[in-house]
């Protein structure tokens, strides 16, 4: 007999801006091997979404979550990114 079964769960705060990230994730992959933005560029472009995403988590963000969700073009999804302006 072994210990017991347990399903592992994960449970996503901020399900739009995960999927936002990750459908960004791919669309910079693909960018990059058809060469249509060098890798610095992307990796600029990327890191400073996910700079983004990490100060927003904790703040209300239902506005923006469903701008997300309407926007499934990945270039349309960059650019409600950069309308976001962090103030210190």
């Amino acid at each position: 007999m072994g210990a017991p079964n347990f399903q592992t769960s994960i449970e996503i705060l901020k399900p739009d801006l995960y999927y936002s990230v990750q459908k960004l994730s791919k669309y910079f992959c693909k960018c990059m091997k058809k060469g249509i933005l060098q890798k610095e560029i992307a990796e600029d472009e990327f890191r400073k979404i996910l700079e983004k995403c990490l100060m927003i988590v904790e703040k209300d963000t239902t506005p923006l979550e469903a701008e997300l969700r309407a926007t499934n073009n990945p270039a349309e999804i960059v650019g409600v990114f950069d309308k976001i302006v962090i103030k210190n």
